[in-house]
């Protein structure tokens, strides 16, 4: 089944309220409001959800862009699709997306069977219009998350985006993060009924210029201080880069566009630092190589196969083995590999190494090691 992520805008009160359908004291008290505010209004959102669920009955696709858009997908596809509604940080958005989900659970359950709307996930934080530093820096940065979190729960072939309602200021991120991925946009234009699609275009990512400056952009995935300075000391590098750095005073963080970019280079490579010894038997031995481009790098089945011994971390696979290094978290992780045994008497070998060899610390690995990117398989 196809998912269509839609987001959620104000239209079905804007609407009533230009037929005189809706209280505008009621409306007054939650416009402008932010999601933090849903409990403080409650006796107000009962009233226009009331007002708005019986006007929506008698013309819904009239009155909401989302449920119009989205009723012109499901006869553009002729198949069963299920809805995520994503709302912005207010109380209105929010609303509308309970009547959109409430109205489709009950009138047209048919088409759209499935309809997701949990505000805890589904209403993005800071994503407003009134506060521009926190709509770039923390507005955005939740909606990427949450549309990687979309399409790490189904696939990006599963997945549509329906940008018809919410705030405009948020199409050229969706925009970007549809092209990346290869998801198709819908809207309805303009005032008409005609449903425009927008497929992804056939791009790619440079992703040896990404790789390249990849230590940069994990940096700037936390915060790098005194950034003033780092700038007069790397213009070049500053300005090649421009696109992937949110400025805040002299910090400096990864930008919405950044961190869509390193995800998609995340999501298909895995980076480590190896000692000349393994990278020239990780070129040459494709059996080694294999292993850790399906298996290594994925974080949990590495811990389940990793055994300490005599203080070296030891990742076992029938007769391979991996010592490596683990520092640091989150973005700050790096893993370093700086031994392996493999095949007909890699045990014995093994353990003489175990019994002979104290384990590397990270400053003497750091002069010893060479970063290495694999493609995950």
């Amino acid at each position: 089944m196809k998912w269509v992520i839609t987001t959620v805008g104000t239209s079905i009160f804007e609407n009533l309220l230009r037929e005189g359908k809706l209280s505008e004291s009621d409306w007054d008290a939650v416009m402008g409001l932010d999601f933090s505010h849903w409990g403080e209004v409650e006796e107000e959102r009962k009233r226009l959800r009331k007002e708005a669920a019986e006007a929506l009955r008698e013309n819904p696709f009239k009155l909401s862009a989302e449920l119009h858009s989205l009723i012109k997908i499901h006869e553009r596809k002729g198949e069963e699709l299920g809805v995520i509604l994503l709302a912005s940080d207010s109380v209105s958005s929010a609303l509308a997306a309970f009547l959109i989900k409430e109205f489709l659970e009950k009138n047209l359950n048919d088409k759209f069977p499935e309809v997701k709307f949990d505000p805890e996930r589904n209403v993005i934080s800071n994503l407003q219009v009134i506060n521009k530093t926190n709509f770039l820096k923390e507005g955005l940065k939740g909606l990427i998350e949450f549309l990687e979190w979309v399409k790490k729960t189904y696939t990006a072939q599963e997945i549509a985006v329906n940008i018809t309602g919410g705030f405009k200021a948020t199409i050229p991120y969706i925009t970007i993060f549809a092209n990346l991925n290869g998801i198709s946009l819908y809207y309805i234009f303009e005032k008409t009924e005609e449903l425009i699609e927008i497929p992804p275009l056939p791009v790619q990512i440079d992703r040896e210029f990404i790789k390249a400056y990849w230590e940069f952009l994990k940096k700037l995935e936390g915060t790098i201080e005194d950034f003033r300075s780092f700038k007069f000391q790397n213009p070049e590098l500053v300005s090649k880069l421009s696109a992937f750095i949110w400025e805040d005073g002299n910090e400096a963080t990864l930008s919405p566009i950044g961190e869509m970019f390193l995800r998609k280079i995340e999501e298909e490579y895995f980076i480590l630092y190896a000692t000349r010894e393994v990278i020239d038997e990780i070129n040459k031995n494709s059996f080694l190589r294999q292993q850790i481009q399906k298996d290594f790098w994925k974080e949990e089945l590495r811990r389940k196969k990793t055994r300490e011994e005599k203080g070296h971390l030891v990742y076992r696979d029938g007769n391979l083995r991996l010592y490596y290094l683990e520092r640091g978290q989150g973005e700050d992780k790096k893993i370093y590999l700086y031994k392996f045994f493999q095949e007909k008497g890699g045990h014995e070998d093994h353990v003489r190494y175990l019994s002979s060899v104290k384990v590397p610390n990270e400053e003497e690995l750091k002069n010893k090691t060479q970063k290495i990117e694999l493609e995950k398989l």
